[in-house]
C-alpha cells in the first residue's frame, strides 16, 4: 500500500535572523572609539557586570604614561577580574597595545 499523504514541495521558510540580531544590537551601546583607553574599559566593564550604573572609570594623565582606575561594586569585582585574573590580563593587553599606538604607559587598577 502506497501513502497517499502528501508532502510539501518546499521547505518551511527559516525565520528572519537579522531582525533579532539588528534587535540585539539595538539595545547595546555603540563600542567606543578605540583609541579612548577610559571608554574602552568602561564599556568592557559594564557589559560584564550586573549593575552597570555602578560602574566608574577615572584617569590620571601625565605626558608619558595614564592611569585608569576602575570602581564597581564589591560583589561584582570578581566578575571583573575573571577567573585568575584572565579578564583583567585581558583589558591590559589591549590597553598595551592602544598605548602603543599613542606612545604611552597605560597602567589599569581594579578595585577600591
Amino acid at each position: 500500500m502506497r501513502n497517499t499523504s502528501r508532502r510539501p514541495l518546499a521547505r518551511p521558510r527559516r525565520p528572519n535572523i537579522q531582525s533579532k540580531t539588528q534587535t540585539r544590537r539595538a539595545r547595546q551601546p555603540a563600542p567606543p572609539d578605540p583609541a579612548d583607553p577610559r571608554a574602552l574599559v568602561e564599556f568592557i566593564a559594564k557589559s560584564l557586570v550586573d549593575m552597570p550604573d555602578q560602574v566608574s572609570v577615572t584617569q590620571r594623565s601625565d605626558r608619558a604614561s595614564v592611569e585608569l582606575r576602575l570602581k564597581v561594586a564589591a560583589e561584582e569585582t570578581g566578575r571583573v577580574i575573571g577567573r585568575e585574573g584572565r579578564l583583567a590580563t585581558a583589558m591590559r593587553a589591549l590597553l598595551k597595545v592602544i598605548g602603543a599606538r599613542a606612545r604611552k604607559r597605560i597602567k589599569l587598577d581594579i578595585g577600591d
